[in-house]
């Protein structure tokens, strides 16, 4: 005889709700195809079942790779059905979002993985509390090398050409200020 798994032990993750809840149709399905549901199962799951398999494999590896494969999947599977071409169209492509511009009102196609934006990297920052690689952490960096007001705003105009001089002045003193303190 064997033995019944027991689920009620499983426990998910305050995350994977949140995640969940934001999540359209056509968004479960892209998330359940990147977590590896197999293409054959993704049109016979019900919104339960897809919701149910996404869960339990959020913390899974994603492969957003998947997505063209399942789109090709499909073409083929319908191509070899005979269906009207107009339903295999980029329109209904998981892999593919057709967005209408604002300003032209054209359609687009725009290749994603999600409608969902992803979580940004924060950016280094100095010991000043300035981003890394900017105008204003360089001028404050060659004025902690004590070099004069007109070097630093030339050394910073080579290397940002479009920098104002006034603006680098004023980034400078504060500089200046800030060493004093």
């Amino acid at each position: 005889m064997s033995k019944r798994r027991d689920h009620r032990d499983q426990t998910v993750s305050e995350a994977a709700l949140t995640y969940l809840e934001k999540l359209a149709l056509p968004d479960l399905k892209r998330e359940c195809i990147v977590r590896g549901l197999p293409f054959e199962q993704v049109g016979a799951m019900s919104v339960l079942q897809l919701q149910s398999f996404f869960l339990h494999k959020f913390d899974t590896p994603e492969d957003r790779g998947l997505l063209d494969k399942y789109d090709l999947w499909v073409t083929k599977e319908l191509q070899s059905r005979g269906v009207d071409p107009l339903l295999y169209s980029d329109a209904f492509k998981l892999g593919t979002i057709i967005v209408r511009d604002s300003g032209t009102g054209e359609f687009r196609k725009k290749r994603s993985g999600s409608r969902i934006p992803k979580v940004r990297e924060k950016k280094a920052r100095t010991e000043d509390n300035l981003y890394v690689g900017t105008k204003k952490a360089y001028t404050f960096e060659l004025q902690k090398q004590g070099l004069s007001k007109p070097e630093v705003i030339t050394k910073v105009l080579e290397k940002f050409p479009d920098a104002k001089e006034k603006s680098i002045g004023i980034w400078y003193n504060k500089a200046r200020r800030v060493q004093k303190a």
